[in-house]
């Protein structure tokens, strides 16, 4: 099944850079596949995906724990199981979910 997933990362500009960089290198390593977007501002990175077979949190929750002062949010939505839902990562763990 089909998931679409996007993350918004927020904090320093000079902290985003790094971490867009190292993102990069997890994404490889993890083998995260399928149709990424990305939409970068001073203030933001945003990574639109749809990816099959779950929603790639490892890579992002590794880098988070790298730059614990950034925010990652995450919103998804798998319409083929009719589930949706939000999450927030920080210092590399999962802080807040809704379902």
């Amino acid at each position: 099944m089909l998931t679409h997933v996007t993350f918004r990362v927020t904090g320093e500009r000079t902290q985003l850079a790094a971490f867009d960089a190292r993102l990069k290198l997890l994404f490889a390593e993890q083998q995260v596949g399928g149709d990424v977007e990305e939409q970068h501002a001073d203030d933001a990175l945003h990574y639109d995906l749809k990816v099959e077979g779950g929603i790639p949190f490892p890579p992002f929750a590794l880098a988070s724990r790298e730059f614990p002062e950034l925010e990652i949010a995450v919103e998804w939505v798998n319409s083929g199981a009719g589930t949706r839902g939000a999450a927030r990562i920080a210092g590399g763990t999962l802080a807040e979910q809704n379902i």
